[in-house]
């Protein structure tokens, strides 16, 4: 998708990495729009339930969200997306630890 994000590690690391480097399907299916073009809604954020897979996000959601920050540590890893919803700073985002949805937060969705 060439959506990139920055992976920073004690301030000192830095990568851009995308979502294929982190191992994350971005082959975009009919129906999936791209980054960006999706915008998210206040509803979809409400659909998403904790310890569903990133692959049942983008079901959710419409779209691929954009890797904000990737780590792997101790056999744990943990994946940072990031969606943009309608209107000025309108986003959301949500935290994967081993593929399951464990926290999400919103700005301005609608």
């Amino acid at each position: 998708m060439g959506e990139r994000g920055v992976f920073e590690a004690a301030g000192r690391v830095k990568r851009v990495l995308t979502a294929a480097a982190v191992g994350v399907a971005v082959a975009s299916s009919a129906g999936v729009l791209h980054a960006s073009d999706c915008k998210v809604s206040l509803a979809q954020f409400g659909a998403l339930r904790t310890g569903m897979s990133y692959a049942e996000a983008v079901a959710v959601l419409g779209c691929d969200g954009v890797v904000m920050s990737h780590m792997d540590m101790a056999g744990i890893v943990t994946t940072m997306f990031m969606w943009e919803g309608r209107g000025f700073g309108a986003n959301m985002n949500a935290m994967f630890q081993n593929d399951a949805l464990v926290s999400k937060a919103q700005f301005g969705l609608r």
